[in-house]
């Protein structure tokens, strides 16, 4: 049985597009689980009478008593799927009809794929296609095989792909779920707990079909425009940023913990512990506690994505308060 689970909140622009993707898949979705984040324009009404207009039975659309945000709304969604396998789907993308038959067709070959990820491209507002070079798109397509399995290294903290693009095994949602994905009142985002999980236990794939056209525009929760830009970033959204990596590699790691049954992983853990401490290391360098030359000969140094990544730091930390860093 196949679930998709869609969160929607005041999307009235785009939802009928991806709704009428979602319908006219070439494999049929068994089950399509809607949760609406009290929306003020009319995205619930949009929903709600196109499942009625088209006597989609198995669809069903429910809204939050209060806005909690889109973490926690996809999470509600999440728990009320029932299918073998979980589909995850924004508001405002558009599948290509052959998505969850391609997925599928992998997931029932390959057992033990838990996660798989397809890649994208790109739309605008208006449903055009937006042409960049393939290396400046986050989730375009990559160079290899069909079928690419993701490695656990150094650079395990920028490893993600987004939910859209993403389908999981209702099981392994289970076992994530029964332990905790919030700290401190940060709430990790779906995506990322079962992409990070599922390449800690070897089991996150990436199928190399652009099986989605993702939209991009002003109201996105999450977009890969800052990616394509390059944009610089001021010292403040830096330490936010890097705040952020931590708290979601705790998790991460407390969570991975209780998937073990054996100590033969522990080298893992291990790493998971040098990502926490890459963290901390990187707002002491741009708080001027450690100078750039004892981060560039330390074994961390590995751990940042690439050049340009170190070079922003030392901006930031040689800006002013308040200031964007000019490199």
């Amino acid at each position: 049985m196949i679930s998709v689970a869609m969160t929607t909140y005041n999307g009235e622009k785009y939802i009928f597009n991806q709704l009428e993707s979602l319908k006219n898949q070439s494999m049929k979705i068994d089950e399509v689980i809607i949760y609406d984040d009290c929306s003020c324009d009319k995205t619930y009404k949009i929903v709600e009478k196109y499942i009625y207009d088209n006597k989609l039975s198995d669809w069903r659309i429910k809204k939050q008593k209060n806005n909690v945000g889109w973490r926690k709304n996809f999470y509600t969604a999440i728990r009320e799927t029932t299918g073998e396998y979980i589909f995850f789907s924004d508001q405002d993308d558009v599948w290509k009809c052959n998505k969850i038959k391609e997925m599928m067709t992998v997931f029932k070959e390959n057992q033990g794929i838990n996660v798989l990820c397809c890649v994208a491209d790109y739309i605008d507002q208006a449903g055009n296609n937006i042409y960049l070079n393939e290396k400046s798109l986050p989730f375009g397509k990559k160079n290899g095989d069909r079928i690419i399995k993701e490695k656990f290294d150094s650079k395990f903290i920028y490893s993600i792909m987004p939910g859209c693009t993403m389908a999981v095994r209702k099981q392994f949602v289970e076992r994530a779920l029964m332990c905790t994905y919030e700290n401190s009142g940060y709430i990790l985002p779906h995506d990322a707990l079962f992409w990070k999980l599922g390449v800690l236990t070897d089991s996150a794939y990436l199928l190399n079909e652009k099986l989605i056209s993702y939209r991009i525009h002003a109201e996105n929760a999450s977009s890969p425009s800052d990616n394509m830009k390059h944009r610089v970033k001021s010292k403040a959204e830096r330490r936010r940023e890097i705040e952020q990596n931590k708290k979601e590699i705790s998790i991460i790691k407390n969570i991975y913990c209780s998937f073990l049954n054996s100590q033969e992983k522990n080298a893992k853990i291990s790493r998971l512990d040098e990502l926490i401490e890459f963290c901390k290391i990187r707002n002491a360098l741009i708080a001027n506690e450690l100078n750039a030359i004892e981060v560039l000969f330390s074994k961390y140094m590995r751990c940042y994505r690439d050049t340009k990544m170190f070079v922003g730091d030392l901006c930031a930390k040689h800006s002013h308060k308040g200031e964007k860093s000019i490199c």
